[in-house]
């Protein structure tokens, strides 16, 4: 896509682009460019390649992607990349409504633009606006202080499970379910951050028992079919165990 004339010509007319690489061999590679990725990376939270973020002019990010569909031309991805404008235009519009009007109101209009942007994204680059919504609804009449709330529990116990990933590369898999087990026994989390926990200790398990991993993975699915890794999860249980895969009501 990056050396097709749709993404060459298109793209530079709506954003400015920066392209950060993590080869293998960084010989080619400047201390510089070895340490913007590192920075970069943090910031945004990147766990794999390619990702795809686009940010405002104050670097705040209102779009994330990962991965890439090898059957999309490169015409439909730039035009599809360049449609989420309309989110960042949206997002201004309505907190710059919000600046108009006080109390509730006023929450209930941030909690509307920050509804635009994934809440991963919102949950840790939208901090400050999170604790305006919180301020307003402090009671929690509007049922905003719980949900705010609930985020940045769910984005503190992500990181956290990162954190363990990235600590665990070379151990081996009995070492790192345990820890995965002990961090949800201490966070408590539920919801899509304990579906992303149960994901990451199935991929541990398949590697000595496939049948705990699938028992794992639909116990996983259960929580939120609907989500990102919940697609990601009945397409692993579909190509993965396909010949041995229970009813799971309608979800293959």
């Amino acid at each position: 896509v990056l050396v097709k004339d749709a993404f060459v010509k298109e793209m530079p007319k709506s954003f400015v682009l920066l392209k950060l690489d993590n080869p293998r061999d960084k010989s080619k590679q400047t201390p510089e460019e070895i340490e913007q990725y590192k920075e970069m990376s943090a910031k945004y939270k990147i766990t794999g390649v390619p990702s795809i973020v686009l940010a405002d002019k104050a670097g705040k990010p209102y779009h994330k992607q990962s991965g890439y569909n090898s059957n999309q031309a490169a015409e439909d991805w730039v035009k599809d990349i360049v449609s989420k404008l309309a989110i960042l235009k949206q997002r201004d519009e309505i907190i710059g409504k919000s600046k108009e009007v006080k109390g509730l109101e006023k929450a209930k209009l941030l909690d509307k633009a920050l509804g635009l942007v994934d809440m991963d994204l919102v949950a840790t680059h939208y901090g400050k606006i999170i604790e305006k919504i919180i301020k307003l609804d402090e009671d929690d009449g509007a049922g905003l202080k719980s949900k705010y709330q609930t985020a940045l529990s769910a984005a503190e116990f992500k990181n956290a499970l990162q954190q363990v990933m990235k600590s665990g590369r070379g151990k081996e898999p009995d070492v790192l379910i345990k820890s995965i087990d002990q961090l949800i026994q201490d966070k408590k989390p539920t919801g899509e951050a304990l579906q992303d926990a149960l994901y990451y200790k199935s991929r541990f398990f398949f590697k000595k028992d496939k049948n705990r991993a699938r028992a794992i993975l639909d116990e996983a699915l259960k929580i939120a079919p609907d989500s990102k890794r919940g697609k990601e999860i009945s397409g692993l249980l579909n190509r993965l165990f396909k010949e041995a895969t229970p009813d799971r009501g309608g979800l293959e």
